[in-house]
């Protein structure tokens, strides 16, 4: 629902429908009262933001925009990645850039329902948005800019387009050239769903292959076993099954004593007065439109496909591609995927569940997710090794390589790794992986084991660059050798005189390292002593509990009077001297050993020393500045080394404090602690899109975060349900392509079951239980064909199926469940037809609250549920002892006691033993979708509540024991459990309501 404040009020969206009685008209009206928190937390699709029915076609000739690469997927890819660069003359921050696909999006592909009132209006959204000045700070100044999208296959090619005049009043000024993939129309994005029978699994999946085209069907069989096909059966839809023709829609306003200050008069509106509601008067704004779904909104689905493997034998692996046989005898196939069939009913074996609601997409993040969609980390990327000799050649091939991939920013220190904790850190760690071990595969096997023990890309980077400085800097030196012999053993002595350097640059807690290189039979070379440190370091960091996360490192700087640099204030007396046995300072600041400084304490006037060895600095720094990076970077160590041979520069190293300092940071750095900084996420690393897009009013916030932890945990997951509000595409139905591309690891893995939820059904008129638009015009139609249930009626959307030692009941909260309706009568079948002795777990599942929450507007109605929830259904649960049932809907997570009209039947919290006597119920719904808040009121019933976003994970362990887990999607770990431990005569243990009426005949 949509509520707008005016002048304090709340205006609150509803339906008009006319309806006749003894010859007269009424007006009735569908209410949705709902809170502003509420209303919150179910916010519009961040495309329906922009008003592309009012943007008018004006180019500029300066403006323009480019795309590159011109063809993607080469190496059959379905994800890759765009560069965007583009200008305009008269920049605003308003400027936007949107991605069309098709490319040809002109007013010529208008419907004539449609029709036009001005200039040539457009009349489809793009797929994703971004702002223009996103990259640039400056935009504004020049009009320049560059972005990176992430495309995935979409069946059609794209185009990109420069807006100016902000979303509201789009002004198309550049159109971009046209990009496409290799082959668009090939199949994508499996999904593995249960069949009706359990030993049947069904395969779903998109292509651009209608059936006059190609024959689809699935390749499949036993894991090394022989391989069978079976065919699949095709299905799409047209713009004209979409809902929201010709609708009405109303709007009570105020006091109705005028028409609110609201820019709708482009939509054509009359004005009505309602009777008197509450002692107030209201007026109704008639706007006439259509839903998005068949309008704006509306992409071609393409065609999708179900095919049906069965007969399984109970928990064996399969192998399965999908394939499209042309009719020119040509095939079209996918990667080879894999999948673990069902356990047989009743099967004493571990089984595990994961269930949650409202997560929403995110734009998968741009790591492929199959080895065929990707670039192996152990592939070597130049045909050429680093050898030690040739750096300069290899470092600048090396450069070009990341640059046409996007990734120089890894290895140059512009993306820096962001926090273990932000939700980028993920994406920032397997790019940061990958191009690892890129680096150790470019280099020979005799030099790369020492760079195996780095932490980041960019430590490689920078060791190779600072090692292979030290060579091209030996021509400074003003020695000179006619000797070959005496050259090579003055190199040795020098690369010596730096070991020594370093290791006596190292503070007391580098000790180990000290010794071990100083007792090594073979004295290592400066490359092979960092490398130690770096291992020790690493060791450190992993034994040692650090009070900060800040991966950035400490510099230090000289200071004459003893005192340290800057430092956290969480690290006590890091300096310390192995002369004095002192803390606070090093043996090269130890006034016992050296004297107080010329100034006394206190004095922060140079010494004649240090001002030397200033005004040497600036002939070194002109003399370093003729030679190429990473020179430049050498200059701090070389100056506190005092290696080079030249006059000028010649001073004592321990006029400067120790140019390492221990920070518990995972790297370090030398020079001024004017470079001492925390890192900030780079570009799309801290946005909801991966790739930045859709940045603002995107609610779907840990959507990625919940889709990693389920893919980092695949191995442990045997089944998933998905209960509602799938993807929020809210009409914009290219938003379900970039869902499937999101889940396709886990759907193309284990079954993905869904439910039902608002923002996939509702529409008024429609015969959904609620009258309200959430669904954006799809009223059920894409969610019942992109994924498959095992449902009688694919429009009624309740559904049971059998796991094992499982029986799911999964209800659809969008029609009517009470009593005496056709859902009811499942619900009642579904509950009471279960074997508990085969099946002793039994689990509720539905995406509204039909139970119990604390979500703060259903206890300002005060029915701590959805209106009408459990009224009907708690006796069915209480008589067939339902365990646990749970829901989604309410962005949060709650868990309720064993529970019975509204009173806890068991004070047990976290370990259950024998019978409940009651259902325990459970609120998952926070998926990903914005969070929603709970009321301050406390309840008895309440046992655990967590405002973050995460799942519930089911594992039965055998017929007598269950534990139900709730993990953060954060971190993946557990902030709540439980344990049920019993014995099927628990089950068959009378209490209140579960049990028939019993004879004292004999």
């Amino acid at each position: 629902m949509v509520e707008v404040n005016q002048s304090g009020s709340k205006m609150v969206l509803g339906i008009l429908g006319e309806m006749r009685l003894s010859g007269r008209i009424f007006l009735a009206i569908s209410w949705a009262l709902v809170s502003l928190a509420g209303a919150a937390s179910h916010r519009d699709q961040p495309l329906s933001r922009i008003a592309i029915d009012r943007a008018v076609v004006a180019p500029e000739d300066r403006a323009f925009v480019k795309a590159s690469p011109s063809i993607l997927g080469l190496g059959d890819q379905n994800t890759e990645w765009v560069t965007l660069e583009y200008s305009i003359p008269n920049p605003s921050i308003g400027d936007w850039v949107g991605v069309f696909s098709p490319a040809n999006f002109s007013a010529s592909t208008c419907l004539p329902e449609n029709p036009r009132t001005g200039p040539p209006f457009l009349c489809t959204a793009p797929i994703k948005y971004q702002y223009a000045n996103y990259t640039n700070p400056k935009y504004k100044d020049n009009g320049k800019g560059m972005l990176k999208l992430q495309l995935i296959k979409q069946r059609s090619d794209f185009s990109f387009v420069l807006f100016s005049g902000g979303l509201s009043n789009p002004k198309l000024v550049a159109v971009s050239n046209t990009i496409t993939f290799a082959n668009p129309n090939s199949p994508v994005y499996p999904r593995l769903a249960q069949g009706k029978m359990w030993n049947e699994m069904t395969v779903t999946w998109t292509s651009g292959y209608g059936i006059n085209e190609a024959e689809p069907f699935v390749e499949w069989g036993p894991q090394g076993g022989e391989q069978r096909q079976s065919p699949a059966g095709t299905l799409t839809f047209d713009r004209n099954s979409m809902c929201g023709s010709k609708m009405a829609q109303f709007l009570i306003v105020g006091d109705g004593s005028q028409p609110p200050d609201m820019a709708i008069e482009d939509h054509g509106q009359r004005w009505l007065p309602v009777a008197r509601c509450g002692g107030r008067r209201k007026s109704l704004a008639i706007v006439a439109g259509d839903a998005p779904a068949r309008t704006v909104g509306w992409r071609d689905p393409g065609f999708i496909h179900t095919s049906f493997l069965k007969e399984l034998w109970p928990n064996s692996v399969y192998t399965y591609r999908l394939g499209h046989r042309l009719f020119n005898g040509t095939y079209i196939w996918s990667p080879h995927y894999q999948f673990r069939a069902s356990p047989y009913p009743g099967q004493n074996s571990p089984q595990r569940v994961v269930i949650f609601g409202d997560m929403g997409k995110g734009v998968s993040p741009g790591v492929p997710t199959t080895m065929t969609d990707s670039l192996n980390p152990s592939q070597k990327i130049t045909t050429s090794l680093f050898n030690g000799q040739n750096y300069l050649a290899r470092s600048r091939s090396l450069t070009i390589f990341f640059k046409s991939k996007g990734k120089l920013g890894y290895v140059d220190g512009r993306v820096q790794a962001p926090s273990s904790t932000d939700p980028g850190y993920d994406h920032w760690e397997i790019i940061n992986s990958l191009i690892m071990g890129w680096l150790i595969h470019s280099m020979v096997p005799e030099i790369d084991d020492g760079y195996l023990f780095m932490d980041t890309a960019q430590d490689i980077w920078e060791a190779v660059a600072a090692y292979n400085g030290w060579k091209r800097l030996d021509h400074l030196q003003g020695y000179k050798s006619v000797c070959p012999i005496n050259s090579a053993r003055y190199q040795k002595f020098v690369e010596q005189v730096r070991v020594f350097k370093f290791l006596e640059g190292l503070n007391v807690e580098f000790d180990p390292v000290r010794s071990h290189v100083l007792g090594m039979d073979v004295f290592p070379s400066l490359q092979e002593a960092f490398a130690f440190m770096q291992n020790e370091e690493s060791r450190r960091s992993a034994m040692l509990l650090s009070a900060s996360s800040d991966r950035s490192a400490l510099v230090s700087t000289p200071s004459r009077d003893g005192n340290r640099g800057s430092r956290p204030p969480f690290e006590k007396d890091t300096l310390f001297s192995d002369y004095c046995r002192r803390a606070r300072h090093t043996r090269e600041t130890c006034w016992k050993l050296h004297g107080p400084p010329s100034g006394g304490r206190g004095d922060r006037s140079a010494s004649r020393g240090d001002r030397l060895g200033q005004s040497r600095m600036l002939g070194f720094i002109i003399l370093i500045q003729l030679s190429h990076n990473p020179l430049l970077r050498l200059f701090p160590l070389l100056i506190s080394l005092g290696n080079l041979a030249s006059s000028t520069s010649a001073f004592l190293s321990h006029q400067l404090l120790p140019w390492i300092i221990d920070s518990s940071a995972s790297n370090y750095m030398s020079g001024s602690s004017d470079l001492f900084s925390s890192y900030t996420p780079s570009s799309g690393q801290d946005k909801d899109e991966a790739d930045g897009s859709n940045e603002y009013n995107n609610f779907q916030h840990g959507s990625l975060n919940t889709t990693k932890q389920l893919i980092r945990d695949l191995e442990n997951i045997d089944i998933v349900f998905h209960i509602g509000d799938i993807c929020y595409a809210n009409g914009y139905l290219s938003q379900w392509d970039q869902f499937t591309a999101q889940i396709e690891p886990i759907a193309s893995t284990v079954p993905y079951m869904v439910a039902s939820g608002n923002h996939e059904r509702d529409w008024p008129g429609t015969g959904s239980f609620y009258g309200n638009m959430d669904s954006g015009g799809e009223c059920g139609v894409l969610a019942e064909t992109m994924f498959y249930v095992p449902a009688e009626n694919r429009d009624k959307f309740w559904y049971s199926t059998d796991y094992g030692m499982f029986r799911f009941c999964i209800a659809d909260t969008e029609h009517d469940w009470r009593e005496g309706t056709e859902q009811f009568n499942f619900i009642q079948h579904c509950l009471a037809s279960v074997d508990r002795q085969k099946q002793p777990w039994l689990i509720f599942l539905a995406h509204r609250v039909l139970g119990y929450s604390s979500a703060d507007w259903y206890a300002d109605e005060g029915s701590f549920e959805e209106p009408m929830g459990r009224e009907s259904l708690q006796k069915l649960w209480q008589k067939y002892k339902v365990d646990i049932a749970i829901y989604g809907h309410v962005h949060n997570y709650e868990r309720t006691c064993p529970i019975y009209q509204n009173i806890c039947t068991n004070e047990e919290k976290h370990y259950y033993k024998g019978s409940l006597n009651g259902t325990i119920h459970i609120v998952a719904g926070g998926g990903g979708a914005s969070l929603a808040d709970f009321t301050s009121l406390q309840t008895k019933w309440s046992v655990f509540k967590d405002h973050d976003y995460g799942f519930v994970k089911l594992t039965a362990f055998d017929h007598s024991n269950l534990l139900l887990e709730y993990k953060k999607s954060r971190d993946g770990n557990v902030y709540d459990s439980f344990r049920i431990s019993r014995d099927y005569r628990d089950i068959l243990a009378c209490t209140v309501d579960s049990c028939p009426s019993t004879t004292l005949a004999s």
